[in-house]
């Protein structure tokens, strides 16, 4: 049941991509190692007006070579920008894990780097200045 809705959450983010709005898109990664695990990362939206406030969320899931979600799979996050909510992460019974990455007052380009068992998949948010309280026009 759990699987469905983080599915359909992940879904619906990477669906927004496509909405119309110019900024509203999603970044995605995934590495796999030689014994078959993969891992992957996905950041929504991928961009944010540092005016405006709000944040990023980022998923993160790890499956195993079964093709099953690996519960409990302990994964380390590192931003180069901003504030994670969590650098420390464990996956749920389905293999998900969720923060956020929220910016600071600094324009740039944000790494996002999450590491499980040798593997490294990583995703760039663009935190952006703009009129506070809207996108861009």
């Amino acid at each position: 049941m759990r699987t469905l809705w983080v599915l359909g959450a992940l879904i619906a983010l990477v669906s927004i991509a496509g909405c119309g709005d110019e900024f509203m898109t999603t970044d995605m990664d995934a590495a796999t190692n030689p014994n078959g695990f993969s891992l992957t990362i996905v950041a929504s939206p991928d961009n944010i007006n540092v005016a405006a406030g709000g944040s990023v969320t980022l998923m993160v899931s790890v499956i195993g070579p079964d093709g099953g979600g690996v519960e409990s799979a302990a994964i380390l996050l590192s931003a180069t920008m901003g504030t994670l909510a969590a650098t420390e992460l464990a996956t749920d019974i389905d293999g998900y894990a969720a923060t956020s990455l929220t910016p600071g007052e600094v324009n740039g380009y944000a790494v996002v780097v999450a590491t499980y068992k040798g593997m490294q998949a990583m995703v760039q948010v663009d935190f952006w200045k703009g009129p506070s309280g809207g996108t861009a026009a």
